[in-house]
């Protein structure tokens, strides 16, 4: 039997590769003889750059930089000589985890420790970009990063702006670098909002950044203009655009600032991996997320890995640490399959992550043998 292991991480507590590892441990323990094809996927969050190093290669670049409140940092990225190509994952620099509780607030954040690892990137000599856009701190729509890139902002009274949501708050006036921006830059996300709205990122995402129910309206409108000034070019309109929402609106940033393109991360990761043709020759597929809800089927990396398992009509099982909407989840995947195995507390859960998933893939895999059994006469 061929299975197939495609996970992603469980944040906080185990990385994609490890989760793969402790799958594997508990289907071997049953399936000794099985072959297994291992394939940690991203979906352009935290491990997407690893994702690419197990496919590519390519080592790993630390460069100094600044987190999303402007503290001197470093952070890495993945540089592949051969291609000319850099992996930068914007939660390295400008994401929630780099920042104490106490420190996370979307008016005073901004991406510019982002651009400060393109610009590295591009002094290197890269072609071409691909940067992760998941777990940030940030609702600037990019234009820290414009900012690190040569971008200037300005207030009706002609003073530059700090790129910070408060100061953006009087923009009226936006200047490009005086250099055209050099290489191809690819983002990619697992969220389709738009920058603005009810779907929009200060709408869904700032919260969770530290913002306060009575920011929300606000955010957004800082946000609306600075779209309605840079729009006002010839370059066209983007703030409808799928994920130009993701990372605090660094998907519009992307966009209007760096002539890029948007791309969902599961199928940036799967052409990279050629996933299809691994599901194709399978027998099972086992995926897993830490959480997995309603969210998941919303583009997030199990739901895509489901999605080619139905094409290819393969039995598909997802683990996870957390469950919520069952039922829905049972509508894409075959089995879903909690870690715990009696009442816990999460921080035994975390603390215990990689014994636990070992424990449930092997219940799981022992299940699936007594279904394969034939019936007796």
């Amino acid at each position: 039997m061929r299975i197939l292991i495609a996970p992603d991480k469980f944040k906080g507590s185990l990385n994609a590769p490890s989760v793969a590892a402790a799958i594997k441990e508990g289907f071997c323990r049953v399936f000794p003889e099985a072959i297994f094809e291992i394939c940690p996927i991203a979906d352009g969050g935290e491990g997407t750059a690893a994702a690419f190093r197990t496919a590519l290669g390519g080592e790993w670049i630390t460069a100094p930089t600044v987190d999303a409140r402007e503290n001197s940092i470093t952070a890495d990225y993945l540089w592949i000589e051969a291609r000319r190509l850099a992996v930068i994952e914007m939660s390295a620099a400008s994401g929630l985890a780099q920042l104490k509780p106490a420190q996370r607030d979307p008016w005073l954040t901004s991406t510019r420790g982002t651009g400060f690892l393109v610009a590295d990137a591009i002094r290197r000599g890269a072609r071409c970009l691909y940067l992760g856009l998941g777990g940030s701190a940030t609702n600037d729509a990019g234009c820290g990063l414009a900012h690190a890139l040569g971008w200037k902002f300005f207030d009706s009274s002609g003073a530059e702006l700090f790129p910070t949501p408060e100061a953006l708050r009087k923009l009226t006036r936006i200047e490009p670098p005086s250099e055209k921006f050099p290489v191809e830059v690819i983002g990619i996300s697992d969220v389709t909002h738009p920058l603005l709205g009810k779907r929009g990122c200060s709408a869904i995402f700032a919260l969770q950044k530290g913002a306060r129910s009575e920011d929300l309206a606000a955010l957004d409108q800082t946000l609306e203009n600075v779209a309605n000034i840079r729009e006002a070019s010839p370059n066209g309109r983007f703030r409808e655009t799928p994920g130009a929402g993701a990372a605090g609106g660094l998907g519009f940033g992307l966009l209007a600032f760096c002539q890029a393109r948007l791309e969902p991360g599961f199928d940036v990761i799967a052409k990279l991996f050629d996933l299809k043709s691994h599901v194709d020759r399978a027998d099972l597929i086992l995926t897993a997320e830490g959480k997995l809800d309603a969210q998941t089927l919303d583009g997030k990396g199990p739901a895509g890995v489901a999605e080619l398992a139905r094409s290819a009509a393969k039995p598909v099982f997802a683990f996870a640490g957390m469950l919520e909407d069952e039922t829905q989840l049972h509508e894409k995947f075959d089995a879903v399959i909690p870690l715990a195995n009696r009442p816990m507390s999460l921080e035994e859960s975390v603390a215990n992550c990689a014994e636990l998933l070992t424990q449930a893939a092997e219940r799981a895999a022992r299940i699936f043998r007594a279904g394969q059994r034939p019936t007796k006469a």
